[in-house]
């Protein structure tokens, strides 16, 4: 059971944010997606306050998805968004130079391999869309989400190259800055994402910030052998969470 399916079961809404190109909307948009490219969630947050008029909104993000939101929460700073409970970030990349290496170790290899069949098929999707814009001519090189970030996101996401990617698009060095209630969800055993990075000082000294760091989840995965509500712990937690922080509704 999703996040989504628990929400519902205790009357929360939940709106899905597919990054540009994913669910089949790469005819939607020349550019691709990257671990930094916050600006998309935060204009869906927006528009769900300003339109939508909704009274809460809680973040909530996955994997690449969980940097998202902490960046997109740091770089929000003391900008006051009344209506924004907080933020959860599930076995969040924070470090993504690091997170690239520790992809790189033998034991990840059939992750990086799927990984990376996948970024290639999209490239070829958007070859197909954008003729003239991107070059294949390397593409089967390819054998590295961080040889990919080098050939295709560092150059149509206007970094000079990889290492700069990850640099401006780590959340790390901004979690202090952070001044909505936020959790971190990291498993100790996550074999794709280390979890040191989401221990470190710029979150611990946050006053809001809490970082769970559990022995055992895995990537994303966080199963117990608990009933219904609680077998899927993770996305459980983010329903408490969200209840933790909700204001009763006016009538």
């Amino acid at each position: 059971m999703g996040t989504a399916e628990l929400a519902y079961e205790v009357s929360i809404n939940v709106v899905r944010l597919n990054q540009r190109n994913c669910g089949g909307t790469e005819n939607l948009t020349p550019t691709l997606y990257h671990s930094g490219l916050y600006g998309d969630l935060r204009a869906v947050v927006a528009e769900l306050r300003e339109r939508d008029l909704l009274p809460e909104v809680l973040v909530c993000g996955f994997s690449m998805g969980g940097n998202l939101a902490l960046k997109m929460a740091a770089e929000l700073g003391d900008e006051r968004w009344p209506r924004l409970l907080g933020v959860c970030a599930i076995s969040p990349p924070v470090d993504l130079s690091e997170t690239a290496r520790h992809l790189e170790y033998l034991s990840n290899r059939l992750y990086q391999w799927r990984f990376v069949s996948g970024l290639k098929r999209m490239m070829v999707r958007k070859k197909e869309l954008y003729p003239k814009l991107y070059d294949l001519r390397n593409v089967e090189r390819l054998h590295t989400v961080r040889q990919f970030d080098e050939l295709y996101t560092a150059l149509h996401g206007g970094f000079s190259d990889a290492e700069d990617y990850y640099a401006k698009s780590s959340a790390l060095p901004l979690l202090s800055k952070i001044r909505v209630p936020t959790l971190i969800l990291h498993a100790r055993d996550d074999p794709l994402v280390p979890s040191a990075p989401s221990l470190s000082k710029e979150a611990s000294e946050n006053p809001n910030v809490l970082v769970v760091t559990p022995h055992r989840g895995g990537h994303v995965g966080f199963v117990s052998g608990e009933g219904k509500l609680e077998r899927f712990w993770a996305e459980a937690t983010i329903v408490k969470f969200c209840h933790a922080l909700s204001s009763p509704l006016e009538s």
